[in-house]
């Protein structure tokens, strides 16, 4: 599906804009004709006379227009509107200062130098706008929205291509791949960035670019680790267990991954289409499901105990997942096996020291925690019919007679043999 900067959506909140600030001293003809040949110019099939109708939303504007560059020329496009006829009226001045801070652009870039500024030259010129939108060139690339937390983002304006002397800005936890076609021709880590042949090596040789601008397809990606996702094997690990041959081993837990080398990524995982953030998670599991039974099956010292103490274990199968999932670009920031199941015959009882603290949490929960194990080997009689039940028994197991009673004063519970009260005194019945 070929992507357009001018979708619906985009083209409409951005005539809404132009409207916006032209309407702030009253909308004369030079205006007019300006924002339908733009309307034209994007093919969005709305007058004029319907956009005094539809009211300029910041927050919807801003949800519209999903990129810096895009709301810098939104604007762009307002102050050459307030250009047309050669002054700039206190109206004018105050909407587009409320729209620079609203859109997170900045006065500076609103009002700075609106008199004498290249946009200036459209003065009088009603068509000038349409003109200039037609011919647009990148020049400010970055991935800033708070909003999106993804594993990707593809700078959504292919059809422009990027200036010569563009200011391309990566942040922390950031890395953006640039493409031509399928090919990754270069990658740019965090910091500010000039768009030159030097600064873009790769694809300046590929191109044959020298000067001017460049066409070329820009996607961003996380490098911070990822949330913690849950894998799990989906078809049984078969390993060679001593003693026991051929076992088939089941196995699930949690992991975090993070993109260390951002060309593998993109060359294994957003080769000719940048996927979702559902669909990576589903690829980062099936690597990890994957790479996880070869690796236990690599183990040498494979055994009962070992699979038993599942701490040991993650420990033992993390150093074997490091150079494969390096194979593909990835680093693991965290791994843990929460469970492992295979034949009854084996006898697992698989624990770790995670699951050791949620069976305490679990006890102090249901007030358990100091309760002492009944001891079996110690032995009284049923009060009532003389059997022997484990000593401290409630009730017997033969009778069910319980086998504590109530102060007949108090209602204190007593031992069956009690004569006195240890509550209240009072003397009790044999």
């Amino acid at each position: 599906m070929t992507r357009t900067t001018w979708t619906e959506r985009r083209a409409l909140a951005f005539a809404r804009g132009l409207y916006h600030v032209a309407a702030s001293d009253g909308v004369d003809e030079a205006e007019a004709q300006a924002l339908q040949a733009f309307l034209r110019q994007v093919g969005l099939a709305t007058t004029v006379e319907e956009l005094a109708h539809q009211p300029f939303d910041y927050a919807e504007a801003s949800a519209a227009l999903d990129s810096t560059w895009l709301r810098r020329t939104l604007i762009q496009a307002c102050r050459q509107m307030a250009a047309l006829d050669g002054t700039l009226t206190p109206g004018e001045r105050d909407a587009l200062r409320a729209m620079g801070a609203a859109l997170g652009v900045g006065e500076r870039l609103a009002l700075g130098g609106l008199e004498v500024g290249p946009l200036a030259a459209g003065a009088g010129r009603p068509d000038e706008l349409a003109r200039w939108i037609a011919t647009l060139e990148v020049d400010y690339v970055s991935w800033d929205d708070d909003s999106q937390h993804g594993y990707f983002w593809t700078f959504p304006h292919p059809g422009h291509p990027l200036r010569a002397g563009a200011q391309v800005v990566v942040e922390r936890g950031q890395a953006l791949v640039v493409r031509h076609g399928e090919l990754v021709t270069d990658v740019l880590g965090p910091g500010e960035h000039t768009v030159t042949p030097a600064t873009l090596p790769g694809l300046a040789e590929l191109r044959g670019w020298t000067a001017g601008p460049v066409v070329a397809d820009l996607v961003f990606l996380r490098t911070g680790p990822s949330p913690r996702l849950r894998w799990g094997t989906s078809a049984p690990a078969t390993v060679h267990l001593p003693g026991h041959g051929a076992v088939d081993l089941r196995a699930y837990g949690r992991f975090s991954v993070r993109f260390h080398d951002a060309r593998q990524v993109i060359d294994r995982m957003a080769r000719r289409v940048v996927p979702d953030d559902a669909e990576v998670e589903q690829r980062l599991r099936r690597i990890l499901a994957g790479r996880f039974a070869t690796a236990l099956a690599s183990l040498t010292d494979l055994s009962v105990p070992l699979l038993n103490d599942l701490d040991d274990l993650c420990t033992r199968i993390r150093e074997a997942l490091d150079e494969p999932l390096a194979q593909s670009g990835l680093f693991l920031a965290r791994f843990d096996i929460e469970n492992l199941t295979g034949p009854l015959e084996l006898g697992l009882r698989p624990t770790s020291r995670r699951t050791q603290n949620l069976t305490h949490v679990a006890r102090s929960l249901l007030g358990t925690t100091n309760e002492q194990p009944m001891k079996t080997s110690e032995l009284a009689p049923c009060i009532r019919c003389g059997i022997s039940i484990p000593a401290g028994a409630r009730f017997c197991t033969s009778c069910g007679t319980a086998q504590r009673k109530r102060c007949t004063s108090c209602g204190n519970a007593l031992p069956a043999a009690a004569r006195f009260c240890s509550h209240c005194g009072s003397g009790q019945p044999a």
